[in-house]
């Protein structure tokens, strides 16, 4: 994958992120939902074969412990907010039951956050909500799980290619 820094944006991360869903559920089996009026109730956007999905991008470089932090508090508000809006949801999802919660960063740099993960999902499969499977887990993802549909949103001028590289000066160029 070729990316620079992080998106630092959350704004601008969701953004991307909800492009590359939109690509790889075409057809509207990606349903955005959007938090401007009465909340999102703690997803992004779910799609049609039983994943939902949460975005997160920190404001400034992190360190991992840190990164980590900031990342478990907004883990743990969000599936709070997906077990506590019940009837929301259950009328939001309609017949879909939700098999995974994608938590989607720029930075994963803790296996702490995945054992947290496990500890999440085990709270929500306890709640036996109606539109949950019993298999539910989440998943920590970055735009490396979306590799194919960034170079698409790429070649298609929806998102740019982001290369790693160190600067040089005109004296090297020359």
């Amino acid at each position: 994958m070729y990316s620079a820094a992080p998106d630092r944006d959350g704004n601008i991360w969701e953004k991307r992120v909800k492009v590359w869903l939109r690509i790889r559920y075409p057809n509207g089996e990606f349903e955005e939902v959007p938090a401007a009026h009465a909340g999102d109730f703690g997803v992004e956007g779910f799609s049609r074969d039983g994943r939902a999905y949460q975005c997160y991008a920190s404001r400034e470089p992190l360190r991992a412990g840190d990164l980590y932090e900031n990342q478990r508090t907004k883990m743990h508000d969000d599936i709070a907010k997906f077990i506590k809006n019940k009837a929301e949801l259950e009328r939001l999802f309609g017949p879909v039951k939700i098999e995974s919660w994608w938590f989607i960063t720029p930075e994963h740099k803790s296996a702490k956050l995945i054992q947290y993960a496990q500890t999440k999902a085990d709270e929500v499969r306890k709640a036996k909500l109606p539109y949950v499977s019993p298999n539910f887990f989440i998943h920590v993802a970055t735009e490396d799980d979306f590799a194919t549909e960034h170079q698409n949103a790429v070649h298609r001028g929806l998102d740019k290619l982001r290369i790693d590289g160190s600067s040089v000066d005109d004296e090297q160029v020359n």
